[in-house]
């Protein structure tokens, strides 16, 4: 019994110890346990943290490290920078181990009270879930008009559109109502046309005459006085066809020509024996280049 009585004296001094220093005997080990120890949070009333941007509080807490939390009474407890309050904590410092100025983002309302304690932060947390992405940005301004590109290749030449054939050249020898028939001096050596700076391909002639004689009035073209072009018949409107094309009833074509080719500025010549009877003759020569 003594020995239980005297034991149980030795806890409570020891308990008496664990309030100052805050070691605990253990009497299974018969050695000294160190166990945590707590400080109360100081309350800082609503007449010293209300109403005010800044204020400077003495807390006794002996901390450098303040841990602050502040309320709004006057609007159910919100705390200061949660939702439902205005105004938030900007800044705290510890001005001394028992004295801490809070800073307020602007005048506290006038119902705060601030709880202070000291402590230390805890571990960090792990990472929050990735939030969902945010919606795409407005497209950008349309860039500027770049340069003009280099100029496209040449293209094929196309094909060759088809020949229209017209008058080359065409003349007259006399007239119809003359008081005689021409003489052979009207219709030798004489230059009847000039062609221009373009090659001329002859298609067919016409010859036409007032009056038909015994066999029609033939005529010869040269070219400059020389090579022969060709010859027709020159006949009258009863004689005149186009069922022969070899020049012998007024009419020739291509294929019944000595040549049927003007080279650039070549001079045509005209020559033939009058038949005494022909007063009037009309040459047309077609063609094309």
């Amino acid at each position: 019994m003594t020995n239980r009585v005297l034991a149980i004296g030795m806890v409570g001094i020891l308990l008496a110890m664990v309030c100052s220093a805050g070691w605990l005997y253990n009497p299974f080990t018969g050695k000294l346990d160190l166990v945590a120890t707590s400080t109360s949070a100081y309350t800082c009333a609503s007449n010293v943290c209300g109403g005010v941007s800044s204020v400077a509080v003495t807390h006794g807490l002996n901390t450098n490290t303040p841990w602050v939390t502040c309320y709004d009474a006057a609007t159910g407890g919100n705390q200061l920078g949660g939702s439902g309050a205005s105004v938030y904590v900007s800044n705290i410092v510890a001005t001394s181990a028992n004295v801490a100025t809070l800073t307020f983002s602007g005048t506290s309302p006038a119902g705060t009270t601030c709880q202070i304690s000291s402590g230390s932060a805890g571990p960090q947390g792990p990472a929050g879930a990735t939030g969902a992405t945010g919606a795409a940005g407005a497209n950008g301004a349309t860039g500027a008009t770049g340069a003009t590109g280099p100029a496209g290749a040449t293209g094929a030449t196309g094909p060759t559109g088809p020949s229209v054939t017209y008058r080359v050249f065409a003349y007259e020898v006399g007239t119809e109502n003359a008081g005689a028939a021409f003489a052979t001096g009207d219709l030798t050596n004489h230059a009847i046309a000039i062609n221009d700076g373009n090659t001329k391909t002859l298609t067919e002639a016409t010859c036409l005459a007032d009056a038909d004689g015994a066999s029609g009035q033939q005529i010869t073209l040269t070219i400059n006085g020389g090579a022969t072009l060709f010859a027709i018949t020159c006949r009258d409107s009863a004689h005149f066809s186009v069922g022969t094309s070899d020049g012998s009833t007024g009419y020739i074509v291509a294929g019944s020509m000595t040549t049927s080719s003007l080279t650039s500025h070549q001079r045509v010549d005209m020559s033939g024996t009058a038949n005494g009877t022909t007063k009037d003759i009309k040459l047309h020569v077609y063609g094309h280049q």
